[in-house]
């Protein structure tokens, strides 16, 4: 049961007259404590890591394009190996220089 059902059912239970009035402004109160705690422990989540206010969006390219360039190269760190080979002397760089490989859990990158 989540901590709203929980907040909820007090209501009921105080609707039945099985609860005192007291009784359901003190549990109320800790529930409401603990919510208020796991709120601030997601919004903390959400400013240490940026990727989750991109994945919870509905339009996520919207959502990539709305982050900080800072924000963009922190979710690619994490989830991507980025490297950009040498082009020699005088030679113009191209996008074949640079090659992205996935972080995959558990295998290296190649």
């Amino acid at each position: 049961m989540c901590i709203r059902d929980s907040r909820d059912a007090l209501a009921a239970l105080l609707a039945d007259g099985l609860l005192s009035p007291a009784a359901v402004r003190e549990q109320s109160g800790k529930l409401s404590n603990e919510l208020q705690a796991v709120e601030s422990a997601l919004d903390a989540a959400d400013t240490l890591n940026p990727a989750v206010g991109v994945i919870a969006a509905e339009d996520v390219a919207a959502a990539w394009h709305g982050l900080p360039l800072n924000h963009r190269r922190q979710i690619i760190r994490a989830l991507m190996d980025v490297t950009v080979r040498p082009a020699g002397k005088g030679v113009r760089f191209s996008a074949d220089q640079v090659m992205v490989t996935p972080k995959i859990a558990g295998v290296p990158a190649a």
